[in-house]
């Protein structure tokens, strides 16, 4: 028992001992940063060609590289395309225009006939006003109409 206290004793005491305080001299101490810069292209495609090595410094503005944007004119002339045949399904301005003018002929035409019932005494004031409302609404889908063509 006594060996082994003193085996143990002399165990930490080495340790102790051996753990001395040195002074390590270092060449540099510090730390290190890395600067990330994000790039985004100003259009999608496949990358054909990249021109950069790790750590050049760049202009503002400066090409690095070339995108493949087949993908991107070909959509582009698809919008094109579309937009020329939601167009030509359009109804044209004069002839809608001239179709609401005659129905506002004919609807002044109602009006004034009924106009001259009512002094007559023959027609009510509900159809005078009916004719009236006609001849309002069709005023102001012609106005619509020149608004909606400018």
């Amino acid at each position: 028992m006594k060996k082994i206290k003193l085996l143990c004793f002399l165990a930490t005491t080495f340790c102790l001992f051996s753990c001395t305080k040195n002074e390590n001299e270092f060449d540099a101490s510090g730390s290190f940063e890395a600067v990330e810069t994000i790039l985004s292209a100003e259009a999608n495609g496949q990358i054909l060609k990249f021109n950069v090595e790790e750590g050049q410094q760049l202009e503002a503005g400066q090409k690095v590289g070339f995108i493949d944007s087949t993908q991107l004119s070909i959509s582009k002339m698809q919008l094109r395309q579309n937009k020329k045949a939601i167009l030509s399904g359009r109804p044209q301005e004069q002839i809608q225009t001239e179709s609401l003018k005659k129905q506002l002929a004919n609807a002044l035409l109602d009006r004034n006939r009924t106009e001259k019932l009512v002094k007559g005494g023959v027609a009510s004031q509900k159809q005078l006003d009916d004719a009236n409302a006609k001849v309002a609404t069709l005023q102001s889908q012609i106005a619509a109409q020149k608004i909606l063509w400018k």
